[in-house]
């Protein structure tokens, strides 16, 4: 599935029942014919997921989900010129 990072969040906060939250937020758009413009979400990766160095708000991101629909890789397609 293709995609452009919007935006990219450092997350690192301890929930209610005392666990620690570390990860990053990724917030995508993408194209969808009943949405006009992009569908946008976000997606939460676990600390230790790999993520590019190339990732750049504004990159186009190819994503693979595994058998259960959860986020398996991330890959750069291409970046902003400039970036």
């Amino acid at each position: 599935m293709q995609v452009i990072a919007h935006g990219i969040q450092d997350i690192d906060f301890v929930n209610d029942q005392g666990e620690r939250i570390q990860g990053t937020r990724l917030y995508i758009g993408y194209r969808d014919d009943k949405v006009a413009g992009q569908r946008t979400d976000k997606l939460f990766l676990k600390k230790g997921f790999p993520i590019p160095k190339e990732l750049v708000p504004g990159a186009v991101l190819d994503l693979s989900f595994d058998i259960n629909r959860h986020l398996d890789k991330v890959l750069v397609v291409s970046t902003p010129a400039g970036k």
